[in-house]
């Protein structure tokens, strides 16, 4: 219990020096300025003390509220592929600050059916991503499965994986019956 606190008081030393010490000097160096009748530079003291406490409430807010382009970013590193021009963010979560070191991202995403068909054929002949073949999913074919040499005709929807377990990282990328959702996912430990 000793220890949390103690992480505690540190974080709050560290929000006070990096928040309170610079907001005070920008207000105080502002109020020399007015006093000293040098009305630009009060001004633009101001505009600095704004504009401060703007990038540290958007840079809060997208800690605990991700921007949807965070997750197109995600989807990117996860795939080597750009983020589909139909897509939409229907839904996502971040882990954020964790002291373990554990970090994880979750998203689905809305596509068109063209789009979804591209990126299931992309992935499926990419050979750094493994097909997961689960018995109580009837729907997937795994690459085992297809023997014919035209195997792109027989691509179902089914789950990528690429996991690095000497690193502790697991991704993986879903692709659902209705030929319009996929779902992404990355943990890292």
């Amino acid at each position: 219990m000793g220890e949390v606190l103690m992480l505690i008081l540190v974080f709050a030393i560290f929000f006070v020096v990096i928040l309170g010490v610079p907001t005070i000097l920008l207000w105080r160096l502002g109020q020399w300025f007015h006093r000293r009748n040098h009305l630009w530079a009060a001004r633009i003291s101001q505009a600095f003390l704004l504009c401060f406490i703007l990038f540290w409430i958007i840079g809060i807010y997208s800690f605990f509220f991700p921007f949807d382009s965070e997750f197109e970013q995600e989807f990117e590193n996860l795939t080597g592929l750009s983020f589909p021009a139909s897509g939409e963010i229907v839904k996502g979560k971040e882990s954020g600050l964790d002291l373990g070191g554990d970090y994880f991202v979750d998203a689905r995403v809305k596509v068109d059916a063209a789009d979804y068909q591209r990126l299931l054929h992309s992935l499926h002949a990419d050979p750094t991503f493994q097909t997961n073949v689960s018995s109580q999913d009837t729907t997937v074919v795994g690459n085992a499965l297809c023997t014919s040499c035209d195997r792109s005709a027989l691509i179902k929807p089914c789950t990528f994986s690429k996991n690095d377990i000497s690193k502790g990282e697991y991704q993986s990328i879903s692709f659902l019956p209705d030929h319009r959702t996929i779902i992404f996912h990355r943990r890292q430990e």
